[in-house]
């Protein structure tokens, strides 16, 4: 074959194999580029259609979640120091049940003559509840049967749909409750507008916050106390207005 045939045959079969190879890679960035349009399409729909579930789950379910930082926030209070104040509590005339289901009113409760710890907690809650509770219990047992007699403890349950009297009996029984410890429940609007007059209403139980409350008999402010107080802080705050008799 002449040169210049050869030549030119050589170029035409180069050129033929350049163009295949482009061909072969325009259709495969065109087929990725279909693929990764499709990842787009399907991430962008299941993230709206994840948002549009989380949007029509109820309230209550959205807040399972928050066990995680209800733990986090005893953890928090267990570190916190404990601040004690004074105010005056205006507290509204509405029935409660007591864990024996008898209907009771908080006002008649605290304006005896006892002096009164009141904390608010609820049932299935793992993380200060418990703690608050044991320390009532502690309470009880650091100044005697006798005189816890004469000193009326009040757990009032910030979940009332759940905690039924039944429910808070159980738990009475679980943390030892003796003498005058009563725990109560009630309609959820009776219970919130109780917790809002002691200034503990936080919207939702999981954000439930420690604080106990200490009324002296015969005086009309409250002693608060926000933070986990021990039994010791406790009965050192109660023995302030209440000494110990020796017989």
């Amino acid at each position: 074959m002449p040169e210049h045939l050869f030549a030119r045959t050589l170029s035409t079969k180069v050129l033929s194999r350049l163009l295949a190879i482009f061909c072969s890679a325009a259709i495969a960035l065109a087929g990725n580029a279909t693929i990764a349009s499709e990842t787009d399409r399907n991430i962008d729909s299941n993230g709206a259609a994840a948002a549009h579930q989380d949007h029509d789950r109820p309230q209550a379910s959205r807040n399972e979640p928050m066990h995680h930082d209800h733990a986090a926030h005893a953890r928090k209070a267990l570190q916190a120091k404990l601040h004690r104040s004074r105010s005056a509590i205006s507290i509204p005339d509405l029935p409660l049940l007591n864990q024996d289901g008898q209907t009771v009113r908080l006002n008649s409760l605290v304006d005896g003559s006892k002096p009164v710890l009141l904390n608010f907690v609820f049932t299935t809650c793992t993380a200060i509840c418990p703690l608050m509770s044991a320390t009532f219990s502690g309470f009880q047992k650091a100044i005697g049967k006798t005189e816890s007699e004469s000193v009326r403890l009040i757990s009032i349950s910030i979940d009332p749909e759940h905690d039924t009297p039944e429910k808070l009996r159980e738990y009475a029984r679980r943390h030892g409750a003796h003498g005058d410890w009563m725990f109560l429940t009630g309609k959820l609007e009776d219970v919130v507008a109780i917790e809002r007059a002691f200034d503990v209403y936080r919207g939702n139980k999981m954000n439930h916050e420690a604080t106990t409350f200490l009324r002296v008999a015969g005086q009309p402010d409250w002693i608060r106390m926000d933070g986990l107080a021990s039994a010791s802080q406790l009965v050192a705050e109660y023995r302030k207005f209440n000494p110990p008799t020796h017989e």
